[in-house]
């Protein structure tokens, strides 16, 4: 079993909302940078480490439940596949000159400098295009960014050389991506979360909003005041207009083309463009039939 080196220093377990709240984790370190893994940004980061707003309760998100479950099952396939030894961590690290920085790898690689991190991608429901052309050539690093970065804060704590990035994916398998220390990398990144910390958490200088979640987290309740426009925010208020105006068109437009796809298939489950599955129409658990139309590789 693993025994942690002088590098970490392990504490209570990260499902600790009050150990969560004394660090950055992971997760958050994505979430700083812009990435927003499991929705969060770094507002909503900056709250939660001052105490001003509960973690995201993810327990009861399917998604999170496949996750937890799959982990140690994908972990013996990924001891399967390469022959070597995994221990499973037992605890939250942080930093060593950094306590505010902190993790909680899945497993530690027996007699290698490395980790491995478990990731369940699209289980519960097929990958979209554009999310499957995140995912690279297994055995590199093309891999979607949130991930990359959650490989690297754990190498920042542990002082680890490299994460294998072990992953279920829906229609592919288990993939391994090998993530290696990148210093230049983490030392841009280290200044950021020393920023962060000390002008969020410590100074209360709170980032602006990015998401409309974000702004009901500032402004939770209103006051009743009646505000006048100046020209900038008119402008913006105009611009908002003519964008939802051209949404709304373009919903039509798609109910319109999705109603002549289904009404062409009928009683089909499948319509396939060139010799590709272009679209599905299947009867779903509860009875109901569930349209999905996707997008294929256009063939010259």
């Amino acid at each position: 079993m693993l025994t942690p080196s002088t590098e970490t220093q392990p504490v209570k377990p990260e499902s600790d909302p009050a150990v969560r709240r004394t660090m950055i984790g992971a997760s958050d370190g994505a979430a700083i940078l812009g990435l927003r893994p499991y929705g969060k940004t770094e507002l909503s980061v900056g709250l939660e480490k001052r105490g001003l707003l509960a973690p995201a309760d993810l327990d009861n998100v399917e998604v999170v439940q496949f996750g937890k479950l799959l982990e140690a099952p994908i972990a013996a396939m990924y001891e399967i596949s390469t022959g070597r030894g995994l221990s499973c961590s037992v605890g939250t690290f942080r930093h060593p000159d950094y306590d505010f920085i902190g993790c909680h790898p899945d497993y530690f690689i027996d007699d290698e400098n490395g980790l491995v991190e478990i990731k369940a991608v699209n289980i519960t429901h097929p990958v979209p295009y554009e999310k499957r052309l995140e995912w690279g050539e297994e055995g590199t690093d093309q891999a979607p960014m949130k991930f990359l970065v959650q490989c690297h804060h754990q190498m920042l704590v542990t002082g680890r050389s490299f994460v294998d990035l072990t992953s279920l994916i829906g229609g592919r398998g288990l993939c391994i991506y090998r993530v290696l220390r990148d210093t230049s990398f983490l030392d841009w990144y280290t200044k950021q979360l020393i920023a962060f910390w000390s002008d969020v958490v410590i100074d209360g200088r709170m980032p602006r909003p990015v998401t409309p979640g974000d702004c009901k987290l500032l402004y939770p309740k209103d006051n009743g005041a009646v505000l006048d426009s100046d020209t900038e925010h008119e402008e913006l208020w105009r611009n908002l207009m003519a964008i939802r105006d051209v949404k709304a068109d373009l919903n039509a437009q798609e109910d319109d083309l999705s109603v002549k796809l289904r009404e062409y298939m009928g009683e089909a489950s499948v319509l396939k463009c060139a010799g590709q599955v272009a679209a599905t129409w299947r009867t779903n658990k509860s009875g109901n039939r569930s349209f999905l139309p996707k997008k294929i590789m256009e063939v010259e």
